[in-house]
């Protein structure tokens, strides 16, 4: 490994002289690489920067291992100025690295709507046309995080079964939230996981968003805790605007669940539209 990297630098300093290789190019490539990536539940996305002549859209894409070709919603990029009929771009990046990839399909992709989540998303997918070429770990832990080590492509691989492609399109959803790091490796049909999977619990109650305010409506509270919350007011019709003080409009769906499953900590405040105040806990189960 080391004489491949001695003589790729030799090469790489000859070509310089020559004017045939730029700076730029010989720090592109990477054999691996670090993207920030955000989390919508079981979802992931990156920026991906789209370079056609001098004007760059640097767009997040979904990251979605069960889908077979990486694609671009060009609805969403005319609204950003992109006219051509074709989706052909002169380069595609990933945090300043090269992708092998610059022509796409049109397919919408715009999945994560306003009211469920605070902000829509997405403009592209990436696939395993693309994925297949790494590596992957998914880091879930606060700053959020994708690393990429490039493998070597193998040819003639066999083909992907029903079930694995099932199981990666409920991994990498909306359905379920994984708090775990793990591992991606399409190529070997690998898929480890840094600790024990837990499933999820229930939440406290079923809601909806209220526009335009985006507030939270309850509709329905866990059998075993109604009657509690009665005794409070606690029930269904009651619109919240804060959750533990944060303001409900600002959090995705995927988010205010986890508070209501307990996983982001015993002790729960809301706070109504009326501007009462209500506390649960999850150690004693009791509304206050």
């Amino acid at each position: 490994m080391l004489l491949q990297n001695k003589i790729k630098l030799i090469r790489a300093l000859v070509l310089l002289g020559l004017g045939l290789f730029s700076v730029d190019s010989f720090s592109q490539n990477n054999e691996s690489f670090r993207t920030p990536a955000k989390l919508y539940a079981g979802a992931y996305s990156v920026k991906v920067q789209l370079r056609k002549g001098l004007t760059e859209y640097d767009v997040p894409f979904w990251i979605k291992p069960d889908q077979a070709e990486s694609t671009v919603d060009q609805a969403l990029l005319k609204d950003l100025g992109y006219v051509d009929k074709e989706i052909i771009f002169d380069e595609v990046k990933i945090s300043g690295e090269r992708l092998d990839k610059k022509k796409f399909k049109n397919l919408k992709s715009e999945w994560a709507f306003v009211p469920d989540f605070a902000k829509s998303c997405c403009f592209g997918v990436i696939g395993r046309d693309l994925l297949e070429d790494f590596e992957i770990r998914f880091n879930p832990e606060s700053p959020t995080h994708l690393e990429w080590n490039r493998i070597i492509t193998k040819e003639n691989s066999e083909p992907y079964s029903a079930t694995y492609l099932k199981l990666l399109k409920k991994l990498f959803s909306f359905e379920q939230t994984l708090d775990i790091p793990f591992v991606l490796n399409l190529q070997e049909r690998k898929l480890d996981f840094e600790g024990k999977v837990i499933p999820e619990k229930k939440s406290l109650f079923k809601f909806f968003f209220v526009p335009p305010e985006r507030v939270i409506r309850v509709t329905d509270i866990l059998t075993n805790d109604k009657v509690a919350a009665k005794k409070v007011g606690f029930v269904p019709g009651l619109i919240i605007t804060h959750i533990n003080g944060e303001k409900v409009s600002g959090l995705d769906r995927w988010v205010i669940e986890k508070y209501l499953r307990g996983e982001k900590g015993a002790a729960l405040k809301f706070t109504s539209k009326a501007k009462k105040e209500f506390e649960f806990n999850f150690s004693d189960r009791q509304f206050k």
